[in-house]
């Protein structure tokens, strides 16, 4: 009888220390979490900057393409030299669209970031969700057993003193 309850001891014991592990698990996936949280709304916050400086060269190239159809190119923030020949205007609208070309390519890739993100947190997500069912299948048996182990005491000290009464009234 002792050996059973020393053997459903140890398995509660071992129990809670598998229940300790999730709990650090679950700790450390939260802390995750909230990183991937934070990234992601800060992520979103630079897409947002990204798409409104892309709204602004759109309309900046509008304007520029109504000038042009003026027989007349503009372009703002370039200055406007005597003698300048055509091939240096040329290289200053190509150093401009390679800038926009890179700044597009960011946009892309931190798009892509960002899915990658959301896909790795509905990951986390569900990783978590099961945690917390193994969690709560756990603390039941560990209930369940703690309960046993409580009967158990009970059966034994009622036993206990069955034998005491036995040996007084010899």
């Amino acid at each position: 009888m002792e050996d059973e309850v020393d053997a459903i001891l140890k398995k509660l014991e071992e129990m809670e220390v598998v229940q300790v592990r999730m709990e650090q698990k679950l700790d450390a996936l939260q802390a995750e979490l909230d990183n991937l949280k934070k990234e992601h709304t800060k992520l979103t916050e630079e897409n947002l900057k990204i798409k409104k400086y892309t709204i602004e060269q759109d309309e900046r190239i509008n304007l520029l393409e109504r000038e042009i159809r003026k027989d007349k190119l503009i372009i703002q923030g370039i200055p406007d030299l005597e003698n300048e020949v055509d091939s240096q205007l040329k290289e200053k609208i190509n150093t401009m669209e390679d800038k926009v070309d890179s700044i597009l390519k960011k946009l892309e890739e931190m798009e892509v970031v960002q899915v990658r993100m959301e896909q790795k947190l509905d990951a986390l997500q569900a990783e978590l969700d099961n945690l917390k069912k193994e969690h709560t299948k756990l603390t039941e048996e560990n209930l369940k057993i703690k309960k046993y182990t409580i009967e158990q005491d009970e059966r034994i000290n009622l036993l206990e003193r069955e034998i005491r009464k036995d040996k007084l009234i010899i």
